[in-house]
């Protein structure tokens, strides 16, 4: 049965968000010093871009709420325009190789996303039913269309919508299932992820399917291909992610810290990522990609370290609030959460 909306949070979704956002980082910085070029990078990226953004939508979804709606989404959008504009001002002052080609840009996609699933979710929940084929049906049909590329995020937020709809139906019970996970059980999903990871690592398949953002035909897929190709892959990320919830902590400890402040470190380690796209490849080319692995990995820990300090999360959402309850005209801002 689809879980109630109410339902206390599980402490393991922090620590999963906080686990993700490094992931996230780390992705992203390896991206810049050779994008998946070199095969040192290519294997973490295969994993990594398998299943985080996937749990991250399914967790966005498993601790949505409906109340206020119009307001948490005027929240999202607020802060997505004025990301937006920052990343704009920086790319134009500081000259770095990102280009402003799209809206929303680069990593903004998952805010526009993240308003449309939250503005779907009534009609989610009211037919419980039928959310999760319709959604799944979206999904693997998004890119039969040129036209639901990467504007406005239609692509990705269609190809990543079943996880929404199964976190926010279902989300508690897959959670309460997981920590209910016998060791033995564990020990075989992780084996069985990396020997999916290594499957798909050796396929050699294009990076852009893991983005999620381009149609079959740009894939150069047919459409029948293309839909068990991108079915495969989503069945691979529902799996991953179980597993991934199955070995979070349900306790405190700085992966939770992180994963409750994981907004102003995914909405800052971009301005610290552009800021190193002309350095880390030759980091790469003069170092050695053990070395520039490592680097990668540093500059890691010290992004999400200072990225997730309370006064700069708590300065983010305040600003959030105030200019959301201006923009609605509330009388009290909202309340801090994401």
């Amino acid at each position: 049965m689809p879980e109630s909306p109410s339902s206390p949070r599980d402490l393991r979704t922090d620590a999963a968000k906080g686990v993700l956002i490094c992931l996230v980082v780390l992705g992203h910085l390896l991206e810049v010093t050779n994008f998946w070029d070199a095969q040192t990078f290519r294997l973490p990226l295969t994993a990594i871009y398998l299943f985080h953004m996937p749990a991250f939508v399914f967790l966005a979804g498993a601790t949505s709420r409906t109340g206020r709606l119009l307001e948490r989404v005027g929240g999202i959008l607020v802060l997505l325009v004025t990301f937006q504009v920052l990343y704009w001002l920086f790319d134009t002052l500081a000259g770095t190789p990102k280009q402003f080609s799209y809206f929303p840009f680069w990593t903004l996609w998952f805010l526009l996303a993240l308003a449309y699933w939250q503005a779907a979710l009534p009609a989610i929940r009211r037919f419980p039913r039928s959310a999760l084929a319709v959604c799944a049906a979206a999904g693997a049909g998004a890119g039969v269309l040129d036209a639901v590329g990467n504007d406005f995020a239609l692509s990705r937020a269609l190809v990543f919508l079943p996880f929404y709809a199964a976190g926010a139906l279902y989300g508690r019970h897959v959670l309460a299932l997981a920590a209910r996970c016998p060791p033995a059980a564990r020990a075989g999903l992780v084996l069985a992820c990396a020997a999916l990871a290594w499957l798909v690592f050796r396929a050699q398949l294009s990076p852009w399917w893991f983005f999620a953002n381009r149609s079959y035909e740009r894939l150069h897929s047919g459409v029948l291909e293309g839909v068990w190709t991108r079915t495969g892959l989503l069945a691979m990320s529902a799996l991953m992610v179980f597993t991934l919830l199955c070995l979070v902590p349900g306790r405190q400890g700085p992966a939770a810290a992180a994963g409750r402040r994981s907004l102003a470190v995914y909405l800052f380690h971009g301005f610290v990522v552009m800021a190193l796209a002309a350095v880390m490849p030759s980091v790469l080319s003069g170092y050695g990609r053990w070395t520039a692995l490592g680097a990668c990995l540093l500059i890691t820990a010290a992004i999400v370290a200072v990225c997730s300090h309370p006064v700069l999360d708590r300065a983010l959402r305040v600003y959030r609030d105030r200019a959301t309850g201006l923009l609605f005209r509330l009388r009290r801002p909202l309340r801090a959460g994401t």
